[in-house]
């Protein structure tokens, strides 16, 4: 992961898309148990641009899309 996270960022910051830390300290793992698991994961990720704040609902972000939630009034 560190080898990962280490050759993306020194990419994005060549590409000139951002500068300085690209990825913050640590990263969150967790086991895909079954398919209750995966969709609770999947509206977490999806939500994700919401708590940033880059949309104020997630219809109004292009890359949302998930199998498993067909609309934002699923999550």
């Amino acid at each position: 992961m560190q080898a990962f996270k280490s050759r993306s960022a020194r990419a994005v910051n060549a590409a000139g898309a951002w500068q300085g830390s690209v990825w913050q300290a640590g990263f969150y793992d967790h086991r895909l148990r079954d398919e209750r698991d995966l969709e609770r994961q999947s509206r977490y990720l999806i939500a994700n641009p919401i708590r940033r704040g880059l949309v104020s609902d997630i219809d109004a972000y292009p890359y949302w899309w998930c199998r498993w939630i067909s609309r934002a009034a699923d999550l």
